[in-house]
């Protein structure tokens, strides 16, 4: 309850390999990216790169002034972006070296707290909550440019969508899938990541309730709330359109 650790566990059976303390780091953070040939995990002012093949702890990368962190990496993992913010919200998208974790390239964001981002080739998707409401953006690589040249609230369009502070853009299976509590059939829904044409309406049983959690091999995972407050796992068939194949 103290502090927070990285587990590495078996894939098969889940007997656990490997514990490492992440105890007066300052962790906050909740992202996991494969990268560079390592293992990325975001840590409020700081990122961590462990070995792949080992579990250890190899490099560490200092965000100065950040008070919370997330990262990304695309396949086959050539590319990392970390979204971070300042306690006020003052924040920036960057492209990082997968390797080293130096500093690329980097667009000023600003919002509650650091950008979610998520990367599919040259398309990297942010999603910023901002106080009330919040969006999500599209930017390309390398140099995290807008790929339309505005945002404005309230005129969502396929690569810039307004909606709640909930509101969130993932991959998962080769997909875009954009999902807001509050957002109905129009913003919650998969689509092609590339430039973000919308392919179909995700239509989980409590979209209220119910948080996306993965997606592969023509399935849904989400968690819905329990009767006392717990979370289940529990999934659907994820809509055609939504599969990669298609």
């Amino acid at each position: 309850a103290s502090e927070e650790q990285l587990l590495r566990l078996d894939p098969s059976t889940l007997r656990l390999e490997r514990r490492f303390s992440l105890a007066g780091s300052g962790y906050e953070g909740d992202n996991l990216a494969a990268a560079g040939g390592g293992l990325w995990a975001d840590g409020g002012d700081e990122l961590f790169r462990f070995s792949l093949r080992s579990g250890n702890l190899v490099r560490t990368v200092s965000l100065p002034g950040a008070a919370s962190s997330t990262v990304a990496a695309g396949t086959p993992g050539s590319s990392l972006i970390v979204g971070e913010a300042d306690a006020s919200g003052v924040g920036a998208v960057q492209r990082r070296d997968p390797v080293t974790g130096g500093l690329l390239a980097s667009r000023a964001v600003m919002g509650v707290a650091a950008p979610r981002v998520a990367l599919s080739g040259a398309a990297v998707w942010i999603s910023q909550p901002t106080g009330m409401l919040g969006y999500v953006q599209l930017l390309s690589l390398p140099r995290l440019a807008p790929v339309e040249p505005s945002c404005p609230e309230g005129a969502s369009n396929r690569t810039c969508v307004d909606g709640s502070n909930g509101l969130r853009a993932v991959i998962e299976a080769g997909r875009l899938f954009v999902t807001d509590p509050v957002g109905g059939p129009t913003r919650n829904y998969c689509a092609d990541p590339a430039n973000g044409h919308v392919l179909a309406a995700l239509r989980l049983p409590r979209p209220q309730q119910d948080r996306l959690l993965t997606a592969f091999d023509g399935v849904i995972y989400y968690a819905a709330t329990a009767p006392r407050g717990d979370e289940y796992v529990k999934r659907q068939t994820m809509p055609p359109a939504c599969s990669a194949g298609s």
